[in-house]
């Protein structure tokens, strides 16, 4: 169930791609269309289609531990590494 919702988001993607990259080689879009049509797929679209399809599974209490879980490992990954670049930017001396 949940791979299949995965595999359709990423076949979605790929459609909307190739459409772009179709439409970038006959020169339908400007640079500048081509810019604001990425900020919108990507910073709009796509997080739309995940909260959608995020609505559609059931919330079991397994569910909810593994999401609990995972964004703790994520939250504390990003947390190591923005310490470690920063720790490595003081040794190195970088601005």
């Amino acid at each position: 169930m949940q791979t299949e919702v995965i595999i359709t988001q990423i076949i979605i993607l790929a459609v909307v791609v190739l459409i772009g990259a179709i439409a970038a080689k006959f020169r339908v879009l400007t640079t500048d269309s081509k810019d604001m049509l990425s900020k919108v797929i990507f910073n709009i679209s796509l997080p739309l289609m995940l909260f959608t399809n995020f609505f559609r599974l059931e919330a079991t209490p397994q569910l909810i531990a593994n999401s609990i879980t995972i964004l703790a490992i994520s939250g504390f990954v990003i947390f190591f590494l923005l310490f470690a670049g920063w720790l490595i930017a003081k040794i190195f001396r970088l601005k």
